[in-house]
C-alpha cells in the first residue's frame, strides 16, 4: 500500500491544462508501425521513464516527499517501479506485456500482490490500470485496485492510486505528482538506495549515544 495508508501524506494532482508531450495516440502509433500493438506502444513508452523522480514537498520539511525509480528490465521486456527506493516501505511495480494486454502486478507492502491490467490504451498522455486478480489476498483485503498514469510531458507524471477494501474503494485515493530528478549527483543517490536498500534516500536517524546529552 502507498504512503496514504502507511502514514499521512498529502495528495497532489495534475495542474488543469498540462500539455502531453504527444498528440499522437499509442494506438495510432502502432497502426503506423503495423506490427506494433497499442500495448507495446505504451510498454514502450513507460520504458522513457526510466530513472530518478521525485515529488514535491507539500509537508514543508524541506526535502521531496516521496521518491521513485524506474528501469528497463528483463532484456528490455518489463519496467520495473520502485516506490520509495530504500525506505522500510519500499514497494516495487512490474509492467510487461501479456500478448495484446499490458500488466501491472503490484508488490505492495501490506504484503498482497494485486495484479491489473491497461484498460485505456488509446489516450495520448493518460492509462488506467484496473484490478484482475491478486495473490495473498482474499477480496475484501485492503489492496490497489487501480492506478492511473498521466504523462504530462517527458519530465512531469502524475501517479493516482486507488485502494480498494470490502468491495469498496477508500475514501481519498493517493497521487504523487512527480518530476524527473535531473540534478546527477541527486538522481545517482536514489538510483543506489534502489541497488543497496541500506543506502536509503531519507536514511533513519541513528540513536543517540550512549551518555549523551
Amino acid at each position: 500500500m502507498l504512503r496514504r495508508f502507511l502514514s499521512v501524506s498529502t495528495v497532489a494532482v495534475l495542474a488543469a491544462g498540462a500539455i502531453a508531450w504527444s498528440d499522437t495516440p499509442p494506438a495510432a502509433d502502432a497502426a503506423k508501425a503495423g506490427s506494433t500493438t497499442p500495448a507495446k506502444a505504451w510498454l514502450d513508452r513507460l520504458k522513457t521513464l526510466e530513472g530518478s523522480w521525485q515529488s514535491g514537498d507539500e509537508n514543508g520539511d524541506g526535502k521531496p516527499d516521496t521518491h521513485v525509480f524506474y528501469r528497463v528490465v528483463s532484456g528490455g521486456s518489463a519496467v520495473a517501479e520502485f516506490l520509495m527506493p530504500g525506505e522500510p516501505h519500499e514497494m516495487v511495480s512490474m509492467y510487461h506485456l501479456d500478448g495484446e494486454q499490458l500488466m501491472m502486478t503490484h508488490y505492495c507492502a501490506l504484503g498482497n500482490q494485486p495484479r491489473m491490467k491497461a484498460v485505456s490504451l488509446n489516450d495520448s498522455a493518460t492509462i488506467k490500470f484496473d484490478f484482475v486478480d491478486g495473490t495473498n489476498m482474499k477480496p475484501s483485503d485492503m489492496h490497489i485496485h487501480s492506478l492511473t498514469l498521466t504523462l504530462a510531458d517527458a519530465d512531469h507524471i502524475v501517479a493516482d492510486w486507488r485502494a480498494h477494501k470490502e468491495g469498496k474503494e477508500v475514501e481519498h485515493g493517493t497521487a504523487f505528482t512527480l518530476e524527473r530528478v535531473k540534478d546527477a549527483a541527486a538522481a545517482k543517490k536514489i538510483a543506489d538506495a534502489v541497488a543497496s536498500p541500506s543506502k536509503s534516500v531519507t536514511p533513519a536517524a541513528q540513536p543517540a549515544e550512549k551518555g549523551a546529552k
